[in-house]
């Protein structure tokens, strides 16, 4: 369970890295 956690918590913080990433681009277009 703790494993999941962990799992789950990183996995949101790769996808805001992604969206914080991807959301300038686009405004930029």
């Amino acid at each position: 369970m703790k494993l999941f956690f962990v799992e789950n918590y990183f996995f949101n913080l790769q996808d805001k890295i992604y969206f914080a990433i991807l959301l300038p681009l686009y405004f930029i277009k």
